[in-house]
């Protein structure tokens, strides 16, 4: 028995000197549950944990790498303390061979082997995960490029944002602040708020959705006010917020349509790539904790449910972004809005679990305590909200609305958070649906965007060969 970052009688049945039989507690240096798991002071005190001791069989604390009873009388116990945290411990390699050995000394037939081999699977997954999203934006910026998506297109609005310096900077500090200061409030009131049924069955992602909807509804708020406030002073750069959202034409549903329709056959595109993935390799995109798997029928009603509430949020935070954070008075290019709004987005966040972590490097106890699995769940939104900055403002500037980038960022959000999540409710699968959505509705994206690829390069030929025989029949001077 291996016990890898877990406890006995945590979810389970107390252990006893002899029961389970021969286990390997891995216990990370850095483990946030070491509180709740072992019932230690802090991680770097596992050792004189009473409960841990008396699981071995002694009355001194427990010196990691001895081992304790008797593997013949199967009453042996060690522990391993990899220098690493909660998820890092399943992608340690210290105890992925520290497991080897136990399993070779406590079960028959085991073997010792050493040039463990499943770290460069984790750097296939990574490179997989990355060709994933670079397909999101490759697709997206051909179908913009077509007659029929393209008449969703306009001309990139004027920045209408405060002026550079330590007004835009103020706007930065308040944009990425606020949702740091209720990530944990937010969440917490969420799940308890909604618990988990057979509609919102994912109480983390319920949480998830409640502070982020939430967020986008102070983010509002906090732009009207300013707006209303700077209207007095500057009512032209006020009454061109709204240029995010329309057309010269004003505002179009074709427009939202079509971008909708950009979106799903750009996320869509890489959800195809998963599948042919799973199916030739059994794998899926992944790096650490950041996943992107093919969807269960079971989890797709619930992805269609959380979908609604992050989109919202989306469409919120990218109207305020592609206006509170789009400066004045200094010069703006699409590169210099994306390194800004890919710092900016995650920057509070970041902050967030400094406070968390550093008190964790000195003490062996998180900076809240009380929070351990809702730190956990912050840090993969470091590099999503990263993600989103940088996807939206391809998006905003190919467009020159807030659409595509916010609906291709809620599809791949939802999915990711989705689909890494445990289900707490009871969901039924959605019969044929599920199996048309997984299966019919890529292979009908694949062929249709063969198509349009098909379509774009025929076009481009017949203008390369236009201009050549404009070239040729023009006189020459």
């Amino acid at each position: 028995m291996v016990l890898l970052d877990s406890a006995t009688g945590f979810f389970g049945p107390p252990g006893t000197t002899d029961f389970p039989r021969n286990t390997l507690v891995v216990f990370a240096l850095w483990e946030e549950f070491a509180g709740s798991m072992w019932e230690a002071t802090s991680s770097y005190e596992l050792e004189s944990s009473p409960k841990l001791m008396e699981f071995f069989g002694t009355d001194e604390p427990v010196v990691a790498g001895e081992l304790y009873g008797s593997i013949e009388d199967g009453t042996a116990r060690e522990l391993a303390r990899p220098v690493n945290n909660h998820p890092g411990a399943t992608h340690d390699l210290s105890a992925t061979q520290d497991i080897i050995d136990w399993f070779d000394q406590t079960l028959d037939g085991g073997s010792s082997v050493g040039g463990q081999t499943w770290w460069i699977k984790e750097i296939g997954t990574l490179v997989a995960l990355a060709g994933g999203i670079m397909a999101i934006f490759a697709v997206g910026g051909l179908l913009l490029t077509t007659s029929y998506f393209g008449r969703a297109r306009r001309a990139v609005p004027a920045p209408s944002g405060s002026r550079w310096w330590w007004p835009w900077f103020v706007s930065a500090v308040i944009t990425t602040a606020i949702p740091a200061l209720t990530f944990y409030a937010l969440n917490t009131w969420g799940a308890q708020w909604i618990p988990a049924d057979s509609v919102f069955s994912q109480s983390f992602s319920t949480g998830i959705a409640v502070w982020a909807l939430l967020n986008g509804v102070i983010g509002l708020v906090i732009f009207l006010i300013v707006r209303v406030v700077t209207k007095r002073r500057s009512p032209e750069r006020a009454a061109r917020a709204a240029d995010v959202l329309t057309t010269p034409n004003g505002f179009r549903w074709s427009v939202v349509g079509k971008s909708a329709l950009v979106a799903l056959a750009s996320v869509g595109t890489a959800y195809l790539l998963v599948l042919v993935s799973d199916w030739l390799f059994k794998s899926d995109f992944r790096f650490y904790v950041l996943q992107l798997q093919p969807i269960s029928g079971g989890k797709f009603g619930t992805f269609v449910v959380y979908l609604i509430p992050l989109t919202l949020f989306f469409l919120a935070l990218t109207f305020t972004m592609h206006n509170s954070l789009r400066w004045t008075g200094r010069r703006i290019s699409e590169k210099s809005e994306m390194i800004a709004n890919a710092i900016v987005l995650p920057a509070g966040l970041v902050v967030l679990e400094a406070i968390a972590y550093i008190p964790m490097f000195v003490s062996g106890q998180l900076g809240f305590p009380n929070e351990s699995l809702l730190t956990i769940v912050a840090y993969p939104f470091i590099p999503v909200l990263a993600l989103v900055g940088v996807l939206s403002t391809y998006f905003f500037h190919r467009t020159g609305t807030i659409y595509v980038g916010a609906f291709t960022a809620a599809l791949l959000i939802t999915w990711n958070v989705v689909g890494g999540t445990a289900t707490q409710g009871l969901v039924m699968e959605w019969s044929g649906f599920a199996f048309f959505a997984r299966i019919i509705l890529p292979i009908l994206l694949a062929v249709g965007l063969f198509v349009i690829g098909v379509v774009v390069r025929r076009r481009s030929r017949a203008l390369q060969d236009a201009e050549v025989n404009v070239d040729a029949t023009a006189p020459v001077r």
